[in-house]
């Protein structure tokens, strides 16, 4: 079975700069000194964009962050970066996976936040469920997802993000929708 870790939580923040944008994170809001720990290194990442109370964009690389970043915010691939701006940016480190398990797991979690936020990320350009059956987390692939929900559950309330209300009615009805659905 996978252990789904607790996130880490940057502070990304987004600058127009001629034809080239640039960005800058930091840790837990500090002084921005860029991605640390796995975050650097080459490994199975799935990466959430919030920001304005929803989420924005999901995503998946085995790249460094700094890497995969450069390319589609540099390069003006990703809408959600296409003006300046301050958003939240949480990362899953899973050690180990390759490709398509990530990608599982990366479809089954952008399922849960379309649930939970009763709607699709706004800047999600697409989803593939094509690995799902053909990986050896496929069936673990749904229970990851709510946990990772539940501790973006947990992030939103310690953030202020939302009222805990909302919160905890959104993560109930969700983990119910998403319980009854799982293959």
């Amino acid at each position: 079975m996978v252990i789904v870790k607790e996130p880490k939580f940057y502070k990304l923040s987004t600058f127009a700069h001629g034809e080239r944008d640039r960005y800058e994170v930091s840790l837990n809001g500090d002084t921005p000194l860029g991605f640390t720990g796995n975050d650097r290194s080459y490994g199975a990442k799935i990466y959430l964009i919030e920001r304005a109370k929803a989420v924005k964009y999901i995503g998946r690389t085995i790249q460094r962050m700094s890497q995969r970043f450069s390319a589609s915010i540099n390069g003006k691939k990703y809408t959600w970066s296409a003006s300046p701006s301050s958003s939240n940016l949480l990362i899953w480190d899973f050690v180990g996976l390759n490709e398509r398990e990530i990608e599982a797991i990366e479809a089954e979690f952008t399922l849960a936040i379309r649930v939970y936020q009763k709607g699709w990320p706004v800047d999600q350009t697409s989803i593939n469920f094509r690995w799902v059956y053909e990986t050896k987390i496929a069936l673990e692939a749904q229970k990851i997802a709510i946990e990772m929900l539940k501790q973006f559950a947990y992030f939103e309330e310690k953030n202020n993000i939302r009222t805990n209300e909302e919160i905890k009615e959104d993560l109930s009805r969700s983990i119910d929708i998403l319980t009854k659905i799982q293959t």
